[in-house]
């Protein structure tokens, strides 16, 4: 089973708690990273650092905020750490995937997918070359 950091659960704290309390191997965490930083306010190395072991998925994307709403961009161009929040966890030795959410039917002012699907995986595979270079 694996609980994803969306909605009321996007802090370490509560996240932790209801992991802990599984305390189950097949417990585990689907970290939308987006979520845990613009609604949790959450900094990756406290995800990391607090949730590093329950990772085995891992949801990415960019945004920025206009107003109170969170706007979706292409990865690298916004405020969201991207960079940072992959290098973290590639750091951990995290062997679980970088999956790229594009939520056109519910955004459809955001980038075409043909063009946001392509940048992300040239920044994020950027992204990992860096990391592995260290």
């Amino acid at each position: 089973m694996i609980i994803e950091s969306h909605g009321d659960f996007t802090t370490s704290p509560i996240l932790k708690a209801i992991l802990e309390k599984a305390n189950h191997p097949n417990v585990a965490l689907l970290w939308d990273a987006n979520h845990t930083f613009v609604d949790g306010k959450e900094d990756p190395a406290v995800t990391v650092e607090q949730l590093g072991k329950y990772i085995r998925h891992t949801h990415l994307k960019d945004s920025v905020m206009r107003g109170n709403e969170s706007h979706y961009v292409l990865t690298g161009t916004g405020e969201v750490p991207v960079k940072k929040q992959v290098q973290l966890l590639a750091a951990t030795g995290y062997t679980g995937s970088f999956s790229f959410e594009w939520e056109k039917v519910w955004h459809p002012d955001i980038e075409e997918p043909e063009v946001a699907i392509a940048d992300y995986a040239k920044v994020v595979a950027g992204y990992l070359k860096d990391t592995l270079a260290k």
